[in-house]
């Protein structure tokens, strides 16, 4: 079986637009430029604060954003650096608040990475709660948060997320904790992808912590996942007999304290459709290779019919 996964560029010939001054009023309909950490402080203040939802506006990074421009890494016994220095002893470190912070302060607009980068962010994810959003084409890289993920931490019944990459550490003691995202509901991704470091409570995956009613295309997982309970390469649980993944793959390491851990996710519902027309399945050509403890298969614990699953491979004891 061979898997290729390519999280392709977005760009959209750019064009005049609003930017994000202090006390930009946000309307509905029009198209504002991000170009600045004060520009995403800016947006988040916004949603926060003004409770804006934002919904009906796009917002496009214009440019590469750098919130910090040093190396965030982990020491041997896992203390977080910066530039090699212990993070707790960096003063100078920049701070955003996430963009969204509850159900009634959500983030509903547009967001388009127009195949940009931002690097360097520091404890919280870039967003905190999205609803009915559309986001595509962001790349995150160098983060370090403590928060439940890197991209945004709930994502509820949003748009297809595409064409978008994290990368980075995740350093938190909560649950439902993943790299990409922290918990997804009724919210799909295509060709997305999700590597670094990743540390929670329970409910921790290397791409997701917890996920139900949503879809997985062309998206992978290359992590370092430990939790205390319900962790997986990809995923820590997939609730509900609604989820499908298609071509989606983890690779990296799994350490689950209380031995419910799987390469894929430590417990998933199952589901097979067909009437004759059109079959669906919650697991179409996956493949994991996650490296743990002995005898850890593709899940821990699953539920529903073994049909919703069609060549899908782990990586066993024997072929290592």
């Amino acid at each position: 079986v061979i898997m290729v996964f390519t999280v392709l560029p977005f760009t959209v010939s750019a064009e005049v637009a609003n930017t994000l001054p202090a006390d930009t009023v946000i309307k509905s309909g029009e198209k504002y430029y991000i170009s600045t950490v004060e520009d995403l402080k800016t947006l988040a203040k916004i949603v926060n604060e003004d409770g804006n939802t934002c919904e009906g506006a796009s917002f496009w990074l214009n440019n590469d954003i750098a919130v910090n421009d040093g190396a965030f890494t982990l020491s041997d016994s896992g203390e977080p650096l910066y530039n090699s220095k212990p993070v707790a002893e960096c003063k100078e470190l920049v701070s955003i608040e996430s963009i969204g912070t509850s159900s009634r302060n959500s983030f509903k607009g547009t967001f388009v990475g127009d195949g940009h980068t931002i690097s360097g962010l520091y404890q919280n994810a870039l967003f905190g709660y999205c609803s009915r959003a559309n986001i595509s084409g962001i790349h995150i890289k160098n983060a370090y948060v403590t928060s439940n993920s890197i991209f945004c931490n709930t994502l509820s019944s949003c748009g297809t997320i595409r064409y978008s990459s994290v990368e980075g550490i995740v350093n938190s003691e909560s649950t439902n904790v993943g790299i990409f995202a922290g918990r997804v509901m009724g919210t799909n991704f295509l060709d997305c992808y999700a590597t670094g470091y990743v540390k929670g409570d329970s409910n921790v995956g290397g791409f997701v912590g917890y996920m139900s009613g949503s879809e997985v295309e062309n998206s992978m997982s290359d992590a370092k996942v430990y939790a205390n309970s319900t962790a997986g390469g990809f995923a820590g649980r997939i609730l509900g007999d609604d989820n499908i993944f298609e071509n989606c793959a983890a690779i990296g390491t799994l350490e689950c304290a209380d031995g419910t851990g799987g390469q894929f996710t430590s417990s998933i519902d199952l589901y097979y459709y067909d009437d004759g027309y059109d079959i669906k399945r919650t697991l179409n050509v996956c493949y994991a290779a996650v490296k743990t403890a002995e005898g850890v298969g593709f899940c821990h614990a699953f539920e529903g019919d073994t049909a919703g699953v069609n060549q899908c491979y782990y990586m066993s004891d024997e072929t290592g």
